[in-house]
Protein backbone atom coordinates (compact mmCIF):
# COMPACT_ATOMS: atom_id res chain seq x y z
CA UNK A 1 0.00 0.00 0.00
CA UNK A 2 1.16 3.47 -0.69
CA UNK A 3 1.99 5.98 2.03
CA UNK A 4 0.20 9.47 1.60
CA UNK A 5 2.33 12.19 0.83
CA UNK A 6 4.33 13.80 3.83
CA UNK A 7 5.14 17.46 3.75
CA UNK A 8 8.60 18.19 4.09
CA UNK A 9 8.39 20.86 6.91
CA UNK A 10 6.98 18.15 9.59
CA UNK A 11 10.80 16.83 9.49
CA UNK A 12 12.51 20.12 10.46
CA UNK A 13 12.71 21.57 14.06
CA UNK A 14 10.89 25.13 13.04
CA UNK A 15 7.85 26.44 11.32
CA UNK A 16 7.89 29.60 9.78
CA UNK A 17 4.81 31.51 8.06
CA UNK A 18 4.98 34.92 5.99
CA UNK A 19 1.65 36.77 5.78
CA UNK A 20 0.61 40.28 6.08
CA UNK A 21 4.36 41.71 6.45
CA UNK A 22 5.68 39.42 9.09
CA UNK A 23 7.40 36.47 9.31
CA UNK A 24 6.52 34.32 12.17
CA UNK A 25 8.92 31.77 13.44
CA UNK A 26 7.68 29.08 15.90
CA UNK A 27 5.51 31.71 17.56
CA UNK A 28 7.90 34.43 17.29
CA UNK A 29 6.53 37.34 14.92
CA UNK A 30 9.14 39.72 13.04
CA UNK A 31 7.93 42.44 11.31
CA UNK A 32 9.30 42.63 7.66
CA UNK A 33 8.82 46.23 7.49
CA UNK A 34 11.82 47.38 8.83
CA UNK A 35 14.46 45.22 7.18
CA UNK A 36 16.59 46.44 5.08
CA UNK A 37 17.78 43.22 3.44
CA UNK A 38 17.43 39.49 3.57
CA UNK A 39 20.13 36.76 2.75
CA UNK A 40 20.99 33.38 3.45
CA UNK A 41 24.55 32.78 5.20
CA UNK A 42 26.49 29.34 5.83
CA UNK A 43 27.60 28.94 9.23
CA UNK A 44 30.94 26.53 9.37
CA UNK A 45 30.61 23.49 11.98
CA UNK A 46 33.35 23.58 14.49
CA UNK A 47 36.30 21.46 13.40
CA UNK A 48 37.92 21.12 17.17
CA UNK A 49 36.38 18.07 17.92
CA UNK A 50 37.05 15.53 14.94
CA UNK A 51 40.79 17.59 15.02
CA UNK A 52 41.46 16.71 18.77
CA UNK A 53 40.15 13.07 18.22
CA UNK A 54 42.26 12.69 15.48
CA UNK A 55 45.49 13.59 16.87
CA UNK A 56 44.64 11.69 19.88
CA UNK A 57 44.32 8.71 17.68
CA UNK A 58 48.04 9.40 15.97
CA UNK A 59 49.02 9.57 19.68
CA UNK A 60 48.01 6.18 20.63
CA UNK A 61 49.50 4.58 17.18
CA UNK A 62 52.62 6.40 18.13
CA UNK A 63 52.60 5.04 21.96
CA UNK A 64 51.86 1.37 20.30
CA UNK A 65 55.11 1.65 18.25
CA UNK A 66 57.24 2.69 21.13
CA UNK A 67 57.12 1.03 24.65
CA UNK A 68 53.40 1.22 25.29
CA UNK A 69 53.05 -2.45 23.26
CA UNK A 70 50.14 -3.46 20.80
CA UNK A 71 47.28 -2.70 22.72
CA UNK A 72 47.61 1.02 21.60
CA UNK A 73 46.76 -0.16 18.16
CA UNK A 74 42.99 -0.81 18.15
CA UNK A 75 42.38 2.14 20.16
CA UNK A 76 44.21 4.43 17.67
CA UNK A 77 42.80 3.12 14.61
CA UNK A 78 39.51 3.34 16.86
CA UNK A 79 39.96 7.32 17.26
CA UNK A 80 41.17 7.82 14.35
CA UNK A 81 38.02 6.17 12.25
CA UNK A 82 35.86 7.85 14.60
CA UNK A 83 37.55 11.48 13.58
CA UNK A 84 37.05 10.16 10.25
CA UNK A 85 33.26 9.52 10.62
CA UNK A 86 32.40 12.91 12.78
CA UNK A 87 34.66 14.96 10.25
CA UNK A 88 32.24 13.44 7.14
CA UNK A 89 29.11 13.86 9.51
CA UNK A 90 29.61 17.65 9.96
CA UNK A 91 26.94 19.65 8.13
CA UNK A 92 27.13 23.46 7.73
CA UNK A 93 23.90 25.51 9.18
CA UNK A 94 22.32 28.22 7.28
CA UNK A 95 21.09 31.00 8.21
CA UNK A 96 18.02 33.21 7.38
CA UNK A 97 19.61 36.62 7.99
CA UNK A 98 17.50 39.87 8.44
CA UNK A 99 19.31 43.20 8.55
CA UNK A 100 17.42 46.08 9.94
CA UNK A 101 18.49 49.21 10.99
CA UNK A 102 18.84 48.39 14.67
CA UNK A 103 21.14 44.82 13.80
CA UNK A 104 20.75 41.66 12.23
CA UNK A 105 18.19 39.12 13.01
CA UNK A 106 18.90 35.06 12.71
CA UNK A 107 15.27 34.02 12.95
CA UNK A 108 15.98 30.75 11.11
CA UNK A 109 19.25 28.00 11.30
CA UNK A 110 18.69 24.90 9.51
CA UNK A 111 21.46 22.36 7.61
CA UNK A 112 18.94 22.11 4.87
CA UNK A 113 19.75 25.06 2.38
CA UNK A 114 16.66 24.75 -0.04
CA UNK A 115 14.31 25.21 3.64
CA UNK A 116 15.81 28.60 4.26
CA UNK A 117 15.83 29.50 0.93
CA UNK A 118 12.29 28.86 0.56
CA UNK A 119 11.28 31.11 3.43
CA UNK A 120 13.59 33.84 1.69
CA UNK A 121 11.55 33.85 -1.46
CA UNK A 122 8.50 33.96 0.53
CA UNK A 123 9.74 37.11 1.86
CA UNK A 124 10.76 38.16 -1.02
CA UNK A 125 12.74 41.36 -2.15
CA UNK A 126 12.23 43.78 1.20
CA UNK A 127 11.59 47.40 0.47
CA UNK A 128 14.44 49.40 0.86
CA UNK A 129 15.23 51.35 4.02
CA UNK A 130 13.92 54.94 3.78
Amino acid sequence: MPQPDRDASADRAWRAEVANGELRVDGQTYDLAGVTSARIVEVPTAATGPILMGVTGFVFLAAAAGDFGPAGLPVGLGFLAGAVLWWRAKKPQFQLRLETPSGEICPIEDPDRDAVAAVLREIGDPPAAT
